[in-house]
């Protein structure tokens, strides 16, 4: 099942978007965007499973190198 959304983005994004998709890295719009949700929502959630290990008296204290260098790579979509 899918729905219907809309969304207004900015002109550059919208550009970037559809350049990918010209270049083929991408099938679809949605494809590029629905790509980049899920992304997004595992990051939240690796973000969430990260404080729940620290919580847990400092055990699993060697995710806090890979938990900083996961959320400082950024992903250039303009390469």
């Amino acid at each position: 099942m899918t729905v219907r959304v809309e969304v207004r983005l900015p002109d550059d994004v919208a550009e970037s978007i559809q350049a990918i998709v010209s270049a083929g890295a991408a099938e679809s719009q949605t494809d590029l965007i629905v790509r980049a949700v899920r992304r997004e929502l595992r990051r939240i959630q690796d973000d969430r499973d990260i404080a729940t290990f620290r919580s847990e008296s400092g055990l699993y204290s060697e995710f806090d190198t890979l938990h900083l260098h996961a959320r400082s790579t950024q992903v250039s979509w303009d390469s």
